[in-house]
This record gives C-alpha cells, sequence and structure tokens, in this order.
C-alpha cells in the first residue's frame, strides 16, 4: 500500500509513480526506484521518505540543485499534498492521500446513509441531522485520486464512484446513490478503483477497457472529456 505519488508531465502525458513508505530515489538512472526521462536531472537527484506521520525530501546531487516549491532544498525537509518538487527543468508534484483522508460523519435517521462531518441535512433526502444517531468518529481512507494535466483532482472513498455529468465533466458521487445509467464511471471496492461502467467512451491507456478492470497508479482513464491520472492507495498486483 502506498498512500503517496510524484506525478509529472513527460512527453506531453501524464506520468506518475508511487512513493513507497520505506523510501525511494528520484533521478534519470537506472538505479532509482522513481525513474524520470529528462536529461536536466542527476542520475540520482533526491531521496524521499516517511519519517513519522509526514514524507521528507532531501537533495542528492552534488552538481544539480533540487528544489521545493522555488526553495533550494539544503537539507531534509517535510513534504506537503501538493507541493512542487523541481530537478532540473522537470517539475514533480507530490500527492498525499493521507492528507485528505475524512473523518466518518453522522448516519441519516430516516435513510440511513453517512453524512460529511460537517453536514447539518442529509445530503440524500434533506432530513435534519440534530437527532441523528451519535455516530464514533473513524478515520476514512482515501483510496484513489484521479488528477487531470490542469492539476485538478478527484479523491474518492471506498463506495464513492467517479462518473461524468452530461456535459462530460468529472463529478462525484457519495456513496448509496445509483449511477447514470450506461455512463462510464469508476468506484472503490475494498479499497480498489474499478471501472464498473465500461462503454465506447471509456478507454485505459489509450486501450478499450472492460467492466471490472481494476486500476493502478500510472493508469490514465480517458472517459468523456475527461482524462484522468489514476493514484491508488492498493497495488492490484501485490
Amino acid at each position: 500500500m502506498a498512500r503517496a505519488a510524484f506525478v509529472w508531465t513527460s512527453d506531453g502525458a501524464l506520468r506518475a509513480s508511487p512513493i513507497p513508505e520505506g523510501g525511494a530515489r528520484i533521478g534519470r538512472g537506472a538505479e532509482v526506484e522513481i525513474r524520470v526521462d529528462a536529461q536536466t536531472v542527476s542520475r540520482v537527484q533526491a531521496s524521499v521518505g516517511l519519517e513519522g506521520d509526514h514524507f521528507v525530501i532531501e537533495n542528492v546531487s552534488t552538481t544539480n540543485p533540487t528544489k521545493l516549491n522555488g526553495v533550494v532544498v539544503e537539507r531534509r525537509v517535510p513534504l506537503s499534498d501538493g507541493d512542487e518538487v523541481q530537478a532540473g527543468s522537470l517539475a514533480l508534484i507530490f500527492h498525499d492521500l493521507a492528507a485528505a483522508d475524512r473523518l466518518s460523519g453522522p448516519m441519516c435517521s430516516h435513510c440511513s446513509r453517512e453524512n460529511l462531518a460537517t453536514d447539518t441535512d442529509c445530503w440524500y433526502c434533506g432530513t435534519s441531522l440534530v437527532n441523528a444517531p451519535t455516530t464514533i468518529l473513524q478515520r476514512r481512507e482515501v483510496a484513489c485520486r484521479l488528477v487531470s494535466a490542469m492539476g485538478e483532482h478527484h479523491d474518492l472513498l471506498t463506495d464513492e464512484s467517479l462518473t461524468v455529468d452530461d456535459g462530460g465533466a468529472p463529478m462525484v458521487v457519495r456513496a448509496g446513490t445509483d449511477l447514470p445509467a450506461g455512463q462510464p464511471a469508476i468506484q472503490v471496492r475494498n479499497m480498489e478503483p474499478r471501472l464498473v461502467e465500461a462503454g465506447d467512451t471509456l478507454r485505459v491507456n489509450g486501450e478499450s477497457a472492460s467492466a471490472d478492470q481494476r486500476l493502478a497508479t500510472g493508469d490514465r482513464v480517458d472517459m468523456g472529456k475527461a482524462s484522468l491520472l489514476v493514484i491508488a492507495r492498493v497495488d492490484p498486483s501485490a
């Protein structure tokens, strides 16, 4: 399981690589764990790893500085979700799915659907949550993040889905809601993102997709007008 990843653009296409919690090296050499194809990047550019509950990055190259949000990395420094790491002319965006984890919310006394911790009325039926049964707050992990070339992203918890609206734009569908009939969709089941509906308008890595196909970090999904890169917390091959 890898909760974080780097995303960058290469040859006009988004790329992604998960960051092992045991640490990884970034560079263009064959010996690194996160390999980027860019001549302006050192063979071993930087190292990243988990310390406590957050990731840190450290410059390794002696000739090529690594920058974090435009500032030269001179020592080991913490990374935050959305940070930009610059190596040569290459920009890598750090994504930490744990930063978007949520607390479970109250269950509606009328329709029994879960709400966000900040909701005052049920999102599904509109019933007031003032008298909702007391809920023990639990951490709900983001299982999947879908990133666009513009940097926008959509996070999904287990049983949540992402589909497209009538205009072809991506939209998140909460757990317990029926998906639009015939629309291509991605749904998280047991922490794994899978295709629910395939159809002619959905392709994975440029090829036709099949229903119930599992998705992994680095997969590119084209649906409607959206082209999205997958960051998955669970490796389907594990």
